[in-house]
């Protein structure tokens, strides 16, 4: 998305954003465009050239963000930020600007979520003895650091999630 968007998406994060705000003058164009085209695949092929364009005029982001990131995927949120200032040759402040600038995250935060979407996914295929088990198994300290996350990102505790899932593996819609 900051390829995308061309601006650190942490000024983006939890705000309501007016296209115009992103977009600029370009957002008058775009909007008459998509509103002239005669059909919603002419629409799709108009956004789709629209993302090419802007994502292969924008500045990459550092290898070493690239590689923070994908250490931290590949880890499952369980590198530690002292490793990855190690690996990145950065210091640990200019590392968690540059991260949050290109991801929107600060990696601690990003790693949070990946042990949570970890978390989720192991739930939905009962890949667990216990939510004990589970909790350290996805690199948490103990069950309260467990449900504070799950409290966090999910609205419920690991238990109250566990029994919204139906019987097909996924979340039950009540």
């Amino acid at each position: 998305m900051r390829l995308f968007l061309g601006r650190p998406l942490a000024d983006l994060s939890n705000r309501g954003i007016a296209l115009e705000d992103i977009f600029g003058s370009d957002a008058r164009r775009l909007s008459s465009q998509l509103h002239d085209a005669p059909t919603w695949e002419a629409r799709f092929d108009l956004l789709d050239r629209e993302i090419a364009s802007r994502i292969s005029s924008a500045r990459r982001p550092a290898g070493e963000v690239l590689c923070t990131w994908k250490r931290i995927v590949e880890s499952g949120g369980l590198v530690t930020i002292r490793a990855l200032v190690e690996e990145t040759g950065w210091s640990q402040k200019h590392l968690i600007s540059q991260f949050r600038e290109h991801v929107g995250l600060a990696p601690k935060m990003f790693a949070r979520v990946v042990r949570f979407g970890s978390a989720v996914d192991r739930l939905r295929r009962k890949e667990h003895a216990s939510l004990t088990e589970l909790a350290l198994d996805c690199g948490y300290y103990d069950q309260a650091h467990f449900d504070r996350d799950f409290r966090a990102f999910a609205g419920v505790t690991p238990t109250e999630l566990l029994s919204t899932l139906g019987s097909h593996g996924g979340f039950s819609s009540e």
